[in-house]
């Protein structure tokens, strides 16, 4: 009679697979996660071949004008995801998960609202906040967005949020297999 080794491996599900030598036992791991976090940004944009940070150019006319009030750069929020891991081998795992962040800004773009008057940022930022705030290539007569992006025609819709999704594909290694350390306080 031969015994084999449980795997210490709790709160996972089993199921047997059909190889070549018989079965084997696959351990798997579906999950959801939930949470809070936060997040720093802090956008950019390109300029004859130079990064420039948009905040501080006011694109939206943030602070020019008592309406436009300034955004922060530190923001709350919220990470859901789902996920599925599968123990290969004895050490070896790889999972693939999908995650989303809710975010409670529309400004990680730097775009939320309308266009802001060009001469008043003009006079206030300088030229380089005026063409970050519109660079619309076709704005010349004749063109098809000629027009399009004038002083409080849309830039954004600040009713929708920003968020951010993932696509992750993970290979984990693990060093200390059954390893529990002791928690000392």
């Amino acid at each position: 009679m031969t015994s084999r080794k449980k795997t210490r491996y709790t709160g996972v599900h089993r199921a047997r697979s059909r190889t070549r030598a018989g079965f084997r036992e696959m351990v798997y791991t579906p999950y959801i996660q939930v949470g809070i976090g936060g997040m720093y940004f802090n956008s950019k944009g390109k300029y004859d071949g130079k990064w420039y940070a948009l905040k501080p150019l006011c694109t939206e006319g943030q602070t020019l004008v008592p309406t436009r009030k300034k955004y922060s750069s530190v923001q709350f929020t919220v990470p859901l995801g789902v996920g599925f891991r599968i123990k290969v081998a004895k050490a070896w795992e790889v999972g693939l998960e999908y995650s989303q962040w809710i975010t409670f800004t529309d400004y990680i773009d730097d775009c939320s609202t309308t266009y802001f008057d060009e001469n008043a940022l003009l006079q206030s930022k300088g030229q380089l906040a005026v063409d970050m705030a519109n660079p619309a290539i076709d704005d010349v007569p004749g063109m098809p967005l000629y027009m399009s992006t004038r002083p409080g025609q849309q830039r954004g819709d600040p009713r929708d949020n920003d968020h951010m999704i993932g696509l992750f594909f993970t290979v984990c290694y693990s060093i200390t297999e059954g390893y529990t350390p002791k928690l000392r306080f």
